[in-house]
């Protein structure tokens, strides 16, 4: 017993598969190695396809996780700006219900008309000077 199980740890791969084929057929033995050597390129063929599609998914939510930063900053830039729109709204109407009840003659409109033509050809004569 312990002196054969010994000799067989000692023994070279052809005494060792020379013992084993008396308990098991040495072709037996030569299949099952030529399948475990097969199922492993397939196996190991399969990992570097999952390999592949895994990196493939990884950019792709790279890119997601890109749009999506992007997405967030337009939101925020748009909310702001509809806030400012909605301030400038409310100031507009503010101003316009503080005018409410108020009368002007056509000779008061002709006059601030007439102040604003003026102030505006100051400018340009300034602007002209400059150029």
């Amino acid at each position: 017993g312990q002196h054969t199980i010994n000799g067989l740890l000692e023994a070279s791969d052809a005494k060792l598969k020379e013992e084993l084929s008396i308990i098991v057929p040495l072709k037996l033995w030569q299949d099952a190695a030529a399948r475990a050597r097969k199922q492993g390129r397939h196996l190991s063929k399969r990992v570097s396809e999952l390999d592949g599609m895994v990196l493939i998914r990884n950019q792709d939510t790279d890119k997601i996780k890109m749009r999506l930063e992007k997405a967030n900053e337009d939101v925020a830039t748009r909310e702001m700006s509809l806030t400012d729109k909605g301030h400038e709204i409310s100031e507009r109407l503010l101003q316009l219900q503080s005018l409410e009840g108020q009368s002007f003659s056509l000779e008061e409109i002709q006059q601030g008309v007439d102040e604003a033509a003026k102030k505006i050809d100051v400018i340009e004569a300034e602007l002209n000077n400059i150029y």
